[in-house]
């Protein structure tokens, strides 16, 4: 089966209040990353991203100023994932974002979603910290980029094959 690992960068943690400013995306396809199949884009959120939020992601109003709106970002993105099954950390947050920003267009996306904290948490039962950070070291997993959508896809497509490993699903 192919799915999409997906990342997004924000100005916030609200879909309905708050913007993507940033949107990575990876495809599996029978167990194996496919790295020359990539999605990327930064997104101007057409308002400003706070200070504070800008200190986690590392992308400021001068990055974005010039990139395209999520109104022509999304049918882009929309048609790289197609019908495959979107893979995130937290994806309730990140299919979330995609979902409000479809509806204000006026499309419906209803993907089926997997979500590595789920994965993490039926893996490592006694565990608490389910963070991105510690599945990655818990996997040996190294970062490129930290809070970065294609670093963090990349990490989250890897640590979702070897989660399926662990949990002898089938991939």
């Amino acid at each position: 089966m192919d799915y999409v690992v997906f990342d997004l960068e924000t100005t916030g943690l609200s879909p309905e209040r708050d913007a993507v400013v940033e949107i990575g995306a990876v495809r599996i396809r029978a167990g194996q990353v496919i790295a020359e199949e990539t999605f990327h884009s930064l997104v101007n959120p057409q308002r400003p991203i706070p200070f504070y939020v800008s200190r986690v992601h590392g992308l400021f109003d001068r990055d974005v100023k010039n990139a395209p709106t999520i109104a022509q970002v999304l049918p882009q993105f929309l048609e790289f994932v197609g019908s495959r099954p979107v893979v995130a950390h937290n994806a309730n947050f990140d299919v979330g974002f995609i979902r409000s920003a479809a509806q204000r267009q006026g499309v419906q996306w209803n993907p089926v979603q997997i979500c590595t904290v789920s994965l993490s948490r039926q893996a490592f039962p006694g565990v608490k910290g389910h963070k991105l950070d510690d599945l990655a070291s818990r996997l040996n997993l190294t970062f490129t980029s930290r809070h970065r959508s294609m670093g963090d896809v990349m990490v989250t497509a890897e640590a979702f094959l070897q989660l399926g490993k662990t949990l002898e699903l089938r991939l």
